[in-house]
């Protein structure tokens, strides 16, 4: 098997059937607020004055957080580009969410890197391949 066959395979695997989605299989949200935000991939900008900004890819700043958990919750929720965000109001709940959200993805990752290094114990790839596969995933860790 090579490399390419190991992404392929791997992906096909995992597509559908295994990746949640953010916040919807982490939380039940029961009195949330509404975020407006356009249908753009969002990235995690820097902090000024205690805020963290939130920008599209293009650079464009679209909205500032509160605290760091709010901007990777807005972000994350922000990959399915629906252009509307629903988030607790509560900032502990945001931050556990966001914390069992991170937590599933390095469960992700360390069943990459097993998988991958069962195939190919000496490969200097690993780090590539797992970002190929987060890619194709549409996965990312903040």
């Amino acid at each position: 098997m090579t490399v390419k066959e190991f992404v392929s395979q791997y992906v096909n695997s995992h597509a559908d059937k295994n990746i949640k989605k953010f916040p919807d299989d982490f939380i039940k949200l029961s009195d949330p607020k509404k975020l407006e935000l356009p249908p753009k991939t969002s990235v995690l900008g820097n902090e000024f004055f205690g805020q963290f900004e939130i920008l599209s890819t293009e650079g464009t700043p679209l909205l500032q957080a509160s605290d760091i958990f709010e901007a990777k919750y807005i972000v994350y929720a922000n990959k399915q580009r629906k252009g509307t965000i629903l988030i607790p109001k509560i900032s502990a709940e945001i931050k556990k969410v966001v914390e069992l959200y991170e937590e599933y993805l390095d469960s992700v990752l360390h069943d990459i890197e097993g998988s991958f290094l069962n195939e190919f114990p000496n490969s200097p790839e690993l780090h590539k391949t797992t970002n190929e596969i987060f890619l194709k995933l549409g996965l990312s860790r903040l």
